[in-house]
């Protein structure tokens, strides 16, 4: 029987353990494992965000996960212009 090692699965999903070679996978499980929760996931770099906290909703949460997204797509729309 094949096993894989941690090395070979580097995306994996903070909230859950769930780890995969592929990133699309990671986005994908994100998606369907978590879909109607308070977790918010980036689709670039994974990183979770969550919503509630002390069983209450925090908006500066969903302020920064909207920032980070901009960042991110800023940074990732400017890879590979000279």
């Amino acid at each position: 029987m094949f096993q894989h090692y941690r090395s070979e699965m580097p995306y994996s999903c903070s909230v859950c353990g769930f780890r995969s070679s592929f990133h699309k996978d990671a986005v994908d499980h994100f998606q369907e494992a978590h879909d109607r929760t308070d977790k918010l996931q980036c689709p670039r770099c994974l990183k979770t965000f969550s919503l509630f906290s002390n069983n209450q909703y925090n908006a500066n949460v969903a302020s920064s996960y909207v920032m980070h997204l901009q960042v991110s797509c800023r940074t990732s729309s400017s890879i590979g212009k000279a």
